[in-house]
């Protein structure tokens, strides 16, 4: 003889009759909500059999508001973006830092700067070139031998 369990695992009590030669199995007090297991001599264990008075409100396909949504997460912090401008909008006010092309950017500019100047002071802190290489009253360039170190 089956066993049908109802949801909370107790037997719930079956008819049998034979129709058309079929037997046909009749459950009664399916007051439950949920899903009843059926076990048989064939099939031990509880195989799904059906389901009864699910709550309707698994087929409510109508949106959740935006202020629900984290009640129903259960996450206090979560933000809920409808649309591609507010999903933007949260992701500029919550972002955790900068990238680092900016700072890279000052970065360069700053050793750019420095550079500029170290080079600069370095020229000028050198000899020349006509303090190197002698030349006449005439203006003529006297021989490298001619040139004192």
């Amino acid at each position: 003889m089956p066993t049908l369990l109802g949801p909370d695992g107790n037997p719930v009590p079956i008819r049998s009759a034979v129709v058309q030669g079929k037997t046909t199995l009749n459950a009664e007090n399916l007051a439950l909500p949920g899903i009843y297991t059926l076990s048989t001599a064939e099939k031990p264990g509880a195989q799904p059999a059906l389901a009864v008075n699910l709550p309707r409100d698994e087929s409510d396909l109508t949106p959740v508001s935006e202020s629900e949504i984290p009640k129903r997460l259960g996450a206090e912090g979560a933000h809920v973006a409808l649309d591609l401008a507010n999903l933007r909008r949260l992701i500029e006010e919550h972002r955790v830092g900068r990238t680092y092309g900016e700072h890279l950017l000052w970065l360069a500019f700053v050793l750019t700067a420095i550079e500029f100047i170290y080079a600069n002071a370095l020229v000028r802190g050198a000899k020349s070139g006509e303090d190197k290489v002698r030349t006449d009253a005439a203006g003529h360039v006297q021989p490298h031998a001619a040139v004192e170190a």
